[in-house]
């Protein structure tokens, strides 16, 4: 050590040099001391703003991200935690402004990135939103959460074998995520893949028994197979495991009407809509079902819960007004 100093202030009296080097050791220990209190002073500023963004405290999130930033300007995030209280208040520009300055300090803020595609969602723009998740991906591939959000996404715009593409990426970082099965499930059905979808229902159904809404889909992906038979008692269990179901009687209901066991279908739809008196699918089918018994005693019911189902949105019920209810 005294070497070292020496080596700093060569040809020195002992007396002059010992005074110097007291006074550099004090500088140099003040000097540390005040970068650390520095470093704990950002980080406490941070942990403080989150605790008040998870307690909705805006105006302090902002006041303590603010101080942080005092500090150390370059704080990415500081404006990130901003951004996601602007979000929070619904401040959409707000947000949109504290994003780009944590991107432009930090070019790869996965976190940043995703935040960012949060908020076009909320404003239902999803095609930027994917964008986003995947500016989000290019950072960091291997968080299961953006594969999943981008695969929502795609659903949204229709872009069904991207969609389920993304959601098997997301099974390989989280494969027993039984919401990304159920959104591929969905996916391959609405491109007619229905084994595929069955096949992703029985992988949630291995993790949890008790889903009577997955029996359920489960049961409208053995219709679109035409397993009419074997549908029937996967809707039962639907119905064992919570009788107040609506859309287990409707989809049992579809079965017995495909079997051409009206009656049957008849009481399963009439529960369907006791349960849920505005299933406008339930009323729809419920009136074709009265027509193929006895279409003459039967009509003027019919087209009633034709015209119904008709004003709760369902679109086929007009073809049927046209042939059977216009005199």
């Amino acid at each position: 050590m005294v070497l070292f100093f020496a080596l700093l202030y060569p040809f020195q009296s002992p007396n002059k040099l010992k005074s110097k080097i007291t006074v550099f050791v004090l500088f140099f220990t003040l000097t540390v001391f005040t970068k650390h209190s520095l470093a704990q002073t950002d980080s406490s500023f941070i942990e403080l703003a989150k605790t008040a963004l998870n307690n909705k405290n805006f105006k302090e999130v902002i006041n303590y991200c603010n101080q942080a930033l005092a500090q150390n300007p370059r704080l990415a995030e500081s404006y990130y935690i901003k951004a996601k209280c602007r979000l929070e208040q619904k401040l959409y520009i707000d947000v949109f402004n504290e994003i780009n300055k944590a991107i432009a300090i930090n070019e790869c803020y996965s976190e940043a990135f995703a935040l960012r595609a949060e908020t076009f969602y909320e404003l239902k723009d999803y095609r930027q939103a994917r964008k986003s998740y995947y500016q989000a991906l290019a950072c960091n591939n291997k968080e299961a959460i953006y594969y999943f959000n981008i695969g929502v996404l795609e659903t949204k715009i229709y872009k069904w074998n991207s969609a389920i593409d993304n959601f098997s990426k997301a099974l390989k970082f989280n494969p027993r995520n039984k919401e990304t099965f159920e959104n591929r499930a969905y996916a391959y059905s609405m491109i007619g893949e229905h084994k595929l979808a069955i096949h992703d229902y029985d992988s949630i159904l291995a993790i949890d028994p008790k889903r009577d809404d997955i029996f359920v889909k489960r049961g409208m992906a053995m219709l679109g197979l035409k397993q009419f038979t074997a549908s029937i008692p996967i809707f039962s269990r639907a119905i064992r495991i919570n009788p107040k179901n609506p859309h287990a009687f409707y989809g049992r209901g579809r079965a017995l009407f495909e079997l051409k066991k009206f009656d049957l279908a008849l009481n399963n739809f009439d529960t369907a809509m006791s349960l849920k008196p505005n299933f406008e699918t339930a009323i729809f089918i419920h009136a074709v079902t009265l027509l193929e018994i006895n279409p003459k005693e039967n009509k003027i019911q019919a087209c009633e819960e034709f015209k119904e189902s008709a004003k709760l949105g369902f679109g086929n019920s007009w073809d049927y007004i046209r042939k059977y209810c216009e005199y």
